[in-house]
């Protein structure tokens, strides 16, 4: 049998109220029983009865509980602790974009002012081949500057590498005496291309534009013959004349000596 113990519960306005109790009983059933004996207490005031009749109660109460065995004491399992819900991680999709067409703004390049000519103008009305483009600076030289102001004769443009070498580049850094522009594909021939990959001796040129005119060309699509009534009209050329009756360098120097006595015109 288990150990049991008395304790005389104090009761406001009553004897003490003996309490049999074992050695195990929680000691919240002490705390409960304090309030439920003081309720008990002030009920029985609220309706008229006596005191003794309350004790009766209480003791009926206390007999009847020692042949009850003590109710025995409720554990509730300890719940586990909640692990924290971490909400899912928004991933950042990137959803490819088609390229947005670029906005160019193209400016539409002047053309040469010849009829049928569709190169762009240089520097004027008309394209290099047409007499446009820059002069060359050296005095009564009409021929394009390739660069630094002067023509290939005078010094513009690539120059040969050959040591010592002044003229001008034809190909691969050197001119035709130093093996520069494209060779004849005749065996043997060392000559210059002309035409077609072969010089004037084995093909390589041009026959007069004019029907049955078996003649070379001499500039221009015309052999000498054909080419007479076309000359330029400056004294002494004997280029063949591209525009306003005269060839490409004359008509530079024609735009370049007008184009100065316009700008002194001007001139305060």
């Amino acid at each position: 049998m288990q150990a049991t113990s008395t304790l005389h519960f104090p009761v406001a306005g009553c004897e003490p109220i003996p309490f049999q109790f074992s050695a195990n009983m929680h000691p919240h059933v002490f705390h409960d029983l304090g309030w439920f004996l003081e309720d008990e207490f002030h009920l029985e005031l609220s309706t008229s009865s006596s005191s003794s009749s309350f004790m009766h109660h209480a003791y009926s109460h206390h007999q009847h509980d020692q042949f009850q065995p003590p109710p025995p004491l409720v554990s509730f399992p300890r719940q586990p602790k909640a692990e924290p819900v971490t909400p899912p991680t928004a991933t950042l999709v990137t959803l490819p974009t088609s390229p947005q067409p670029s906005t160019v703004i193209q400016v539409a390049n002047r053309l040469c002012a010849m009829q049928g000519c569709h190169r762009e103008a240089q520097h004027s009305t008309f394209c290099i081949g047409h007499g446009g483009g820059k002069c060359c600076r050296i005095a009564n030289c009409s021929n394009a500057a390739q660069s630094q102001g002067l023509c290939k004769a005078h010094g513009g443009g690539a120059r040969c590498k050959f040591h010592k070498c002044e003229k001008s580049s034809q190909g691969g850094g050197f001119c035709r005496a130093h093996g520069g522009g494209k060779r004849c594909t005749e065996d043997g021939c060392t000559k210059g291309v002309q035409r077609g990959n072969k010089c004037a001796t084995h093909g390589g040129c041009r026959k007069c534009t004019v029907p049955d005119c078996t003649k070379t060309d001499r500039g221009g699509g015309l052999c000498e013959t054909h080419r007479k009534d076309k000359m330029c009209s400056v004294d002494g050329c004997k280029r063949l004349a591209r525009n306003l009756g005269m060839c490409t360098p004359h008509i530079r120097r024609h735009h370049t000596a007008g184009f100065s006595t316009s700008s002194a015109a001007s001139t305060p």
